[in-house]
């Protein structure tokens, strides 16, 4: 009988734990704010400012690699997996939340 109200505690948590994960990917908001986070991250920008229309190549380190590490800490933060042809013509800090509000509808 122990047992049987150890899984069942168990299972009460595990279910809360999922939901209340779900609840938190919901509220991510995709904004200027996250995805300059996002770029400060991935690039170690330090006190440089991006723009909503800093281009590729204008951003220090925001090379190929750079775009890569910028994909990367991305599907980190929503747990989501973006195709090539997705970020292909990626080039702009406006494109970059456009993606990633494609993936989080």
């Amino acid at each position: 009988m122990g047992s049987n109200f150890a899984l069942n505690a168990l299972y009460r948590y595990l279910n809360f734990t999922i939901f209340y994960n779900i609840l938190q990917f919901m509220k991510k908001k995709i904004d200027f704010e996250f995805i300059s986070s996002v770029f400060h991250s991935a690039l170690d920008l330090g006190k440089y400012k991006i723009k909503l229309n800093s281009k590729f190549g204008e951003v220090p380190d925001w090379d190929s690699l750079g775009h890569m590490r910028i994909i990367q800490e991305l599907e980190k933060r929503l747990k989501v997996e973006f195709d090539i042809d997705e970020i292909i013509d990626v080039d702009t800090v406006k494109k970059v939340i456009q993606l990633a509000k494609s993936k989080v509808k």
